[in-house]
């Protein structure tokens, strides 16, 4: 008896690691008694909490000093990138298929971020330290081609010697965009084990670094809205699938189409109900915040979003499809690399919601094909613009 209570005490604090739909239902870090309102992690806390990526180990409490697994690590890390981990199976003898982990161990390796600690064990109950969760980070930025944008100035880990050669590469682009927390002195303590404050903080960081997740709203509130209660997250992949549904009734998208053929659909779709707002006109012209432009909820809940916004919007339609999509950015703009039947596009979705409209706001169809022949055929577009030779 004593064993199956060990157990199930043990699943319970597994499972509570993992991001869960139902997890944005409190949406505040406040319900935690055991995190006090000056811990050096309640902010990347508040935005795991916030987007779903964490939970507690009660409805009142977080454990910030537990130490984290290694399964538990790739499963919240999974999870928030939106891994499509369905078979538990793996080579890893030490993995049983219907752990909870296992789909994610599996979708870790088969591209790559995650190593065994043999060719045939995995360790998933081992604690994760920090060289390894640095080591699985830093594969899957180099792996993924996902766009870092810097949200911290760079570090210098103080103890830098003292880190495993087999993780050295890794830790120092871990360094290079600050994604792993250190001590009072800088020292990043390599071999030290994880704890969940400090797995949340890095897995905060690089969302953050990569354009995941929405900034907790905790004091909007515009037009009877109270914006801090609103999973902005959840809203926005509902809509997105809630579009995908209307787009198949509807007949606009069959099974016999091509991937381009249903991306251009969800680009026509975007440039009848979206508007190119940025945050002033958010805020001055409709009462919303100014922040609603620069996420995937903006456009597809609202009309309304800036570039940013934008390109989470038509990344979150493909998504429904399983077309590869991902945001690409430089200092000034944000856009999107779409993969369609093996063949990379580049588009750029606050171009074609700005020009293909009328005065009016209504679409206009010329303008509307003259965008898609531009941003689906290239080749053929710029041929047509060229000067005719006499």
């Amino acid at each position: 008896m004593k064993k199956l209570i060990s157990c199930v005490l043990a699943l319970v604090l597994a499972l509570s690691l993992v991001p869960s739909a139902f997890a944005a239902e409190g949406a505040s870090v406040d319900k935690f008694t055991d995190v006090p309102a000056d811990a050096w992690y309640r902010d990347e806390l508040a935005y795991a909490v916030y987007n779903g990526y964490i939970s507690g180990t009660s409805s009142t409490t977080f454990s910030p000093n537990d130490k984290v697994t290694r399964g538990q690590f790739v499963t919240i890390m999974g999870r928030m990138l939106g891994a499509d981990a369905n078979n538990g199976k793996t080579k890893f003898t030490d993995v049983p298929e219907k752990a909870f982990y296992a789909p994610y161990v599996g979708w870790a390796a088969s591209r790559g971020y995650v190593n065994g600690t043999s060719a045939t064990t995995f360790a998933p109950d081992a604690n994760i330290t920090f060289e390894q969760m640095g080591t699985i980070i830093a594969n899957h930025l180099n792996k993924s081609g996902v766009v870092v944008v810097a949200t911290l100035p760079p570090t210098t880990y103080k103890d830098a010697s003292s880190i495993a050669g087999w993780a050295k590469g890794n830790m120092e682009l871990m360094a290079k965009y600050n994604l792993l927390p250190t001590d009072s002195v800088g020292n990043v303590n390599p071999r030290n084990q994880v704890t969940r404050a400090e797995a949340a903080v890095s897995l905060v960081r690089l969302a953050q670094a990569t354009g995941l997740g929405q900034t907790p709203s905790v004091n909007s509130n515009q037009s009877g809205t109270d914006w801090g209660k609103i999973d902005i997250t959840g809203e926005a992949t509902a809509m997105a699938r809630k579009v995908h549904d209307e787009l198949w009734a509807s007949g606009a998208i069959t099974s016999s189409m091509t991937q381009k053929e249903k991306a251009i659909e969800y680009f026509r779709w975007m440039c009848t109900n979206c508007q190119y707002k940025v945050g002033d006109a958010a805020e001055s012209v409709y009462g919303y915040p100014r922040w609603v432009v620069d996420y995937a909820y903006g456009p597809l809940v609202l009309g309304i979003g800036e570039c940013d916004g934008l390109s989470y919007a038509y990344m979150e339609l493909l998504k429904t499809e399983g077309i590869t999509c991902s945001c690409k950015a430089n200092e000034v703009h944000m856009w999107n690399e779409v993969v369609l039947d093996s063949q990379t596009y580049t588009v750029d979705m606050t171009e074609a919601v700005m020009r293909t409209v009328n005065a009016n706001g209504s679409l206009n169809e010329t303008l509307l094909a003259d965008n898609v022949q531009k941003q689906f055929y290239p080749d053929d577009w710029e041929s047509s613009m060229k000067p005719l030779e006499w």
